[in-house]
């Protein structure tokens, strides 16, 4: 079973791949079956991943020394999974889709510092 840390940063990078998406795709038809097919076989493993993450953090919340708080894990959770869409349909302005993403990042990043803090305090 993976750590809270791979997951996140295995989250953080699948993030940034969901931006260069965003910034870089065209707007899609939502109507388009075949297209919805793609994008569901695609995003699978981002919802499992999403999934485990959150399962992971809430499961470590008390680990992470009150500096994350469980609201902000359900926040990122479901900013995470409206990221997924937006990325491929392109459904919301640069602007929002920004403020979502940078709440996220900002989250992730804290918890992989946490994490990292505690490794040092160890050795």
């Amino acid at each position: 079973m993976k750590t809270l840390y791979d997951l996140t940063t295995q989250l953080r990078d699948e993030l940034e791949q969901l931006k260069t998406r965003y910034e870089t795709g065209i707007k899609k038809d939502v109507t388009d079956h075949a297209y919805f097919a793609y994008v569901q076989n695609e995003t699978e493993y981002l919802f499992t991943l999403l999934s485990n993450w959150q399962r992971c953090a809430n499961d470590s919340i008390q680990d992470l020394r009150k500096t994350v708080f469980p609201q902000q894990i359900t926040a990122t959770y479901d900013n995470i999974k409206a990221l997924i869409l937006h990325s491929y349909y392109r459904d919301v302005r640069e602007r929002q889709y920004m403020k979502i993403y940078k709440a996220c990042h900002y989250v992730i990043q804290k918890i992989i510092q946490v994490i990292e803090d505690e490794r040092k305090t160890f050795r």
